[in-house]
Formats: structure tokens, sequence, C-alpha cells
């Protein structure tokens, strides 16, 4: 346990103090243009780093059996730890080049059907809803496991606009597996890092970039994945209502950039947090959006009732965006 935390530690600490080299030895920066990004300043996109060093780290403590990573066999820790840096690397060269959405999109599909056709495990092939009869997918299960992976990546990634949201939403998620007992120290591990990459991004000298966001959530997605079918969360109802608000967020500014004829997964100024920072200061931003997710959580956690806080929520998010949108000018 100490050689374990020591470890996770030293790794952040490394790349902690080591942030603005580490950007400049490969000049991954964001650069503020005036339209969508009003930092004053180049700042590292160095919050995938953190994580991906920690999990490589973590794995590394794994493999020489100084602690136990739950269900993992060699064959799924190895495609997974590939698959997480294919994800990586992909989110790097994002960084760098500003990719064609149409080419993140394939490349993002290629890196998920890799994981589903190497390791069987990692497919859904039922849904167990509470408020649902539970029915069989049967030879549905690649495109509809596909199609969640690519949801909630492309979900997540549409939080990543204001500093700490990303790394906030993140923990609330971490807290879900160690709630349940589920791979305990491994998510222990990503806290670490997301505490470290905060203070950093706090004040403007860490953003996590696509390289973070592709990889936090492609993690999440795989483990939530997995728990639900090794059932160590017993049904989907969770794992929804803890993907709800991004999901809406998605398929709200998916269908508004349709309908401007912009492509559904550009980039631009439509989120709920840029609405509500036209009115409130970051830490109110934070404070709202963060209630609206965890506050739900919370309740279900505890009463097992499901329907109630996803109408809720559904309610409180409309009602922000209806009222605050109009606030805001879109790029």
């Amino acid at each position: 346990m100490t050689y374990f935390l020591f470890s996770i530690l030293f790794i952040n600490i490394f790349i902690f103090v080591l942030n603005k080299r580490i950007a400049t030895s490969i000049n991954l920066f964001d650069k503020p243009d005036d339209i969508r990004k009003f930092h004053k300043k180049d700042v590292p996109l160095t919050g995938g780093f953190f994580i991906y060093a920690t999990i490589t780290a973590y794995l590394v403590i794994h493999k020489l059996n100084l602690i136990n990573f739950n269900f993992l066999s060699d064959n799924e820790l190895y495609i997974y730890y590939i698959c997480a840096t294919l994800f990586f690397a992909l989110g790097i060269y994002d960084d760098k080049k500003n990719l064609n959405a149409n080419y993140k999109l394939s490349l993002t599909i290629i890196i998920i059907l890799i994981n589903i056709f190497f390791d069987e495990t990692s497919t859904l092939k039922r849904i167990n809803l509470s408020f649902l009869p539970i029915f069989d997918i049967g030879s549905f299960s690649i495109f509809w496991t596909l199609i969640c992976y690519l949801l909630f990546i492309n979900a997540f990634n549409m939080l990543d606009g204001i500093n700490l949201q990303t790394a906030l939403y993140s923990l609330v998620l971490c807290l879900i597996f160690l709630i349940y007992g589920f791979n305990y120290f491994f998510f222990i591990s990503i806290i670490i890092s997301l505490i470290f990459f905060s203070i950093l991004n706090y004040k403007n000298n860490s953003f996590m970039g696509d390289s973070g966001t592709y990889l936090l959530s492609y993690t999440f997605s795989y483990f939530f994945i997995k728990s639900y079918n090794y059932g160590n969360i017993v049904s989907a109802d969770l794992i929804v209502l803890a993907m709800f608000l991004p999901g809406l967020e998605l398929v709200r500014v998916f269908f508004e950039r349709l309908l401007i004829r912009k492509h559904p997964f550009s980039a631009d100024r439509r989120h709920l947090h840029h609405f509500l920072l036209k009115k409130f200061n970051l830490f109110c931003t934070l404070l709202i959006i963060q209630s609206v997710i965890t506050l739900p959580l919370i309740f279900a956690i505890i009463t097992k009732n499901i329907l109630l806080p996803l109408i809720i929520q559904l309610i409180i998010y409309t009602f922000l965006v209806i009222k605050y949108k109009k606030l805001s000018s879109f790029s």
C-alpha cells in the first residue's frame, strides 16, 4: 500500500513540476484566439499526461503483483492499455493539429472496434433498466456497444470548456466506482492525478486537452461496461443517470448545429457552461452544473429510485438552457 501511494504521488509530482517543460518539448499549448478561447496566455495541454502516467504506473504496480486489479485477465489488461494509449495519442495529435471532425470520429470508431473485437467482455449484450423490461441485444450488441462508447466520449468532451469542470465530473464518476467497491485503488489513483491537475487548471497553468478527455471518457466508458457486465453495478440505472446531463448536452448541441448547417462535432460556444458564465462567475457556474449532476445521483444511490432523479435532472437542465441561452452570443 505504501509503495503504491508513493509511486502514484511521485509520478504526479514529477509531471506537476515539469508541466510547462513537457508542453514546451512537444509544443503542446492552447493558444488564445479571442473567438472561443479567451485566456490571456498560451496554456499547456498537459491534463492527459497526469492521467496516462498514473494509469501506466498503476498497471506496472499491478503486473508486479503488488496490488490487485479486479477481473482483468492479461488479455483484458493489454487491450485496455493499448486502446487507452491510442486514445491518448489521438488526443495529443488533435491538440496539436486540430483534426477534422470526420477524421476524429473515424479514428475513434476504429479504436473502439479494436477494444470490442479483442475483448468480448467489454461488449453490452443486454439492457437492464429498472423501469423497462430486461431485453437481450443479440446480434446488435457490437453496434449498440459502439454507439454507447461514442455517445459518452463525445458528451464527455463537450463538458470540457471551463476550468475544473471535467476534473470535477471525473471525480464524481470515480466516487461512484469507489462506493460500489470496484477497482478501488485504480480509481484512487485517478483521483490523485485529477487533484494535481486541478491545482494547475484552477490557475490556468494546464488544460485537460483532447488527450485527457479522450483518455478519461474511454476509461470511464470501459469500466462502466465492465462493472455492469460483472455485476458490480446491478442495473444500468446509475450509469444512465451519471451520464444523463452530458448526454442531454450532446443531443441538444448536436441538433442545434445541424439546424444552422454546422458540423455536429465542430467547436463553438453553445454549451450550458457558456450560457451560465454570461450571468455567473466560474465558481457559481461549476456549483450549478455539478449540483445538477451530483444531487440526483446521491438521491438515486440512497433511495434506489432512478426515474424521479432523471425527470428532475431533465427539467432543471431544460430550465437552465431556456433561461440563460438568450444571454449568450454564439460563434
